[in-house]
């Protein structure tokens, strides 16, 4: 696909997190279409600037930072690995995958594509009936395939957009696909060290340029680590944990995701925006549409909602919450370490959900201002000892006879007590508030159902 000048530095560019990114002449072609521009507008991180105000970093920045981190990761096994050699093509594709990962995002990232899996059928359990939703990895694969502007640079560089549309996938390569899509992979390592850059947190220092110098490639020819760099395995592990538990989850971030979630699902199902399921979008995509979709104008719409005496109040009341930056009211919350799966989030929420319904007839209040959200995080994305089947996400050891193992597997390693550990997490959220009575009296009632759990586990 590629020789030796293909690679050759094209564009440098200036990066708060990595110093210095090149892009090759391809990558530079590839970035200065309109569909990978958008990415500009696209925020990585949602709503979360509204609790951390310089967390405002794109999409954009995060995949060229991807590309930067896979282009060292594929370097460094090309120098080490002698049984898998990898080639310039490899290099190409694995760096253009890299780039191209998140070009299929929605406006405001995650919190839009559950709104849409919760307003469109599932294509493969739900009714044969009406609009089939999609996710962002479809998305991304299809401008791969159909963008005009791509297809265009394919053709004048002579590369096969399929291949690298396989390897986002993973069904080529399971070495390339483990840089851009593992549990130790590109993409991880990018949002940590962007994310705690911007954020001003510091889960994300992790020891990057260690943990890359010791990527090798096992016996069977799969991405893995040295033993020297077990530690640093772990402590990206840990860190990522942490990150989720203090941004993704912090409890105002989720507080608004949860307004824009309920936002977004109304003007879907309404039909009053734009239609995002999955043939909308790659008609879209097909007519050379899909850079239009953005943060803006996805705002300007929650923007309009809050003046439009049409819409549902709750409707009214959340768009204006998240325009104005007035998060919902937490009235309870509980954390416990737990066991994988072991059924106390499911029970403890169907018990809040029953409490919650009778609130709402004490109170009067509508119960589409009321969330009870839970979530299950793990420690590490490793599964435990037990687990039967490897996963080709988990980050693998490698070891002296040159085969690898799961890092929970790893002698000495602490992901063996961890792995099949999660943090549960449970909240009760209100908006508006009724008056301070009301709320200290759904405080009350929420606190000791709490407490009664936590007591149980």
């Amino acid at each position: 696909m590629a020789n030796r000048a293909d690679l050759a530095p094209h564009r440098h560019i200036a990066d708060p997190v990595h110093g210095r990114i090149e892009l090759t002449k391809l990558e530079t072609a590839v970035v200065d279409t309109p569909v990978f521009q958008r990415l500009r507008r696209v925020a990585h991180l949602g709503l979360a600037s509204l609790v951390y105000p310089s967390a405002n970093y794109t999409r954009f920045a995060h995949s060229l930072g991807t590309c930067h981190v896979a282009t060292r990761i594929v370097q460094t096994l090309r120098r080490v690995a002698k049984n898998r050699p990898l080639t310039d093509g490899d290099e190409q594709v694995c760096r253009l995958a890299a780039l191209l990962h998140d070009v299929g995002h929605f406006p405001l990232s995650h919190t839009t594509e559950n709104a849409i899996q919760n307003a469109y059928r599932d294509s493969v359990t739900d009714s044969p009936k009406g609009p089939v939703a999609v996710q962002h990895e479809g998305v991304t694969c299809e401008i791969i395939r159909k963008d005009a502007d791509l297809a265009a640079i394919w053709d004048e560089h002579g590369i096969d957009g399929e291949q690298i549309v396989r390897e986002i996938e993973g069904s080529q390569s399971a070495l390339l696909h483990a840089m851009v899509s593992s549990d130790l992979d590109a993409d991880r390592i990018d949002y940590l060290l962007r994310t705690a850059h911007h954020t001003g947190l510091p889960y994300g220092r992790v020891d990057v340029g260690y943990l890359l110098d010791h990527a090798a490639l096992d016996a069977a020819g799969r991405l893995a680590f040295r033993a020297k760099a077990l530690r640093a395995a772990e402590h990206l592990l840990l860190c990522r944990y942490f990150d989720y538990c203090q941004v993704v989850y912090q409890a105002d971030v989720v507080g608004f995701e949860w307004l824009l979630e309920d936002v977004v699902q109304y003007v879907l199902e309404q039909g009053t925006w734009r239609n995002l399921d999955k043939d909308s979008v790659y008609e879209m995509v097909a007519k050379g549409q899909w850079a239009a979709i953005d943060d803006m104008c996805l705002m300007a719409k929650i923007s309009e909602l809050r003046g439009d005496m049409g819409t549902p109040p709750h409707v009214q009341e959340k768009s204006k919450a998240i325009i104005d930056r007035h998060p919902p009211v937490l009235l309870g919350s509980a954390e416990r370490i737990g066991q994988l799966r072991d059924g106390w989030l499911s029970d403890t929420k169907t018990g809040l959900d029953a409490m919650v319904d009778d609130l709402t007839r004490k109170l009067r209040i509508d119960r589409a201002f009321w969330k009870v959200w839970t979530r299950g995080q793990p420690w590490a994305s490793v599964g435990g000892k037990t687990e039967e089947k490897q996963d080709s996400r988990w980050i693998t050891i490698l070891r002296s006879d040159g085969a690898s193992e799961p890092i929970q597997e790893a002698p000495g390693s602490i992901m063996s007590v961890l792995g099949d550990r999660q943090l549960d997490m449970v909240r009760v959220y209100l908006l508006p508030p009724a008056s301070t009575c009301d709320v200290e009296e759904a405080r009350r009632f929420i606190d000791d159902y709490l407490n009664s759990r936590l007591g149980s586990a």
